[in-house]
């Protein structure tokens, strides 16, 4: 009967970055927006987050992610929340049904408010 060494405790790592330059932030309105190495950069980030999600659980720690949609989409607000939830950061849900947007405030004023 052969004996086994306990497991070595994993030590947490930070993310690797896949880019080889720094990168502005910018805000990503289209995927027309990227170049072709940023798109493969994106797909190769995405695989590694499904095979370490553990490595990414405070990649968004501070961040918040405000959501409007047109339209009722119940899949596309929790397959959202619980992303960034999975990441560290949170999210805001404007009900528009409520209140339009652009109706009392104007969408600058709001937007505004939001980058604080």
């Amino acid at each position: 009967m052969a004996l086994m060494s306990p497991p070595t405790p994993k030590t947490k790592m930070n993310p690797p970055s896949l880019l080889t330059e720094p990168v502005a932030p910018r805000d990503l309105v289209s995927i027309h927006d990227l170049a072709p190495a940023e798109i493969l950069s994106l797909f190769n980030l995405t695989s590694m987050l499904k095979q370490r999600p553990a490595d990414f659980r405070g990649t968004l720690a501070g961040k918040q992610m405000v959501m409007f949609f047109e339209k009722p989409s119940l899949r596309t607000r929790l397959t959202f929340e619980a992303g960034m939830d999975s990441l560290g950061g949170s999210t805001f849900f404007v009900d528009q049904t409520a209140s339009r947007l652009n109706a009392r405030e104007s969408l600058y004023d709001i937007a505004h408010n939001l980058e604080r």
